[in-house]
């Protein structure tokens, strides 16, 4: 297996080489530790002040199209405010995705057979999800429900990020636009359309 080079710099004269099995898919910074999703299946969490992998969580092989078992690739990775929960979007059967939540050394599926392609904490108990068909939702770990789910436009989805106090997403997708979302509501209160005309990555 190829074993590929994670480079992170700590200042601009020094830097820590940390080898991981599989080609890195999404990192994630929390206050004490860091989580490196992979398209091997895994997520690997990093102390923040050392670089040591303090854990490996590894996630159920799926069936692809021709009936074969592979290790599936975690598309997006989040860590709680708290930094005691962890958010991963993962490949599943069918081109789908699941949605999982780890805590307390425990795995849980929260969502199945998904078009999810990247979530993130809003707070403790409630994340933000993005779909392939452009879909925002906000669903509530705790009660297991979807409070909102609306369609930002209609192009394929490219990514989201949330500003630091959590009170508004930057949202990109093939239109080129960004789309500012209101996170409580999910509406769309504001369109950056100037200096690009393609999709977002």
């Amino acid at each position: 297996m190829i074993v590929f080079a994670l480079l992170l710099l700590i200042t601009l004269s020094f830097s820590v080489e940390i080898h991981l099995k599989g080609a890195i898919t999404d990192i994630c910074v929390g206050e004490r530790k860091i989580a490196v999703a992979t398209e091997t299946g895994s997520v690997y969490i990093l102390d923040k002040e050392n670089f040591s992998v303090k854990n490996e969580i590894i996630f159920p092989q799926f069936t692809d199209f021709m009936g074969e078992k592979q290790n599936p690739k975690v598309f997006s990775v989040d860590i709680s405010p708290s930094g005691k929960k962890l958010l991963a979007v993962v490949e599943t059967n069918l081109g789908k995705r699941d949605v999982y939540l780890y805590s307390g050394g425990k795995l849980e599926k929260i969502l199945k057979q998904t078009d999810v392609s990247e979530g993130k904490f809003l707070d403790e108990n409630r994340i933000i999800l993005g779909t392939i068909g452009d879909e925002i939702w906000l669903y509530d770990i705790k009660s297991k429900k979807t409070i909102y789910r609306y369609l930002v436009f209609r192009f394929s989805f490219s990514d989201f990020e949330l500003n630091e106090d959590k009170t508004l997403v930057a949202w990109g997708d093939e239109s080129g636009k960004v789309f500012f979302i209101d996170p409580e509501s999910g509406r769309v209160i504001g369109v950056g359309t100037e200096g690009n005309k393609d999709k977002i990555f």
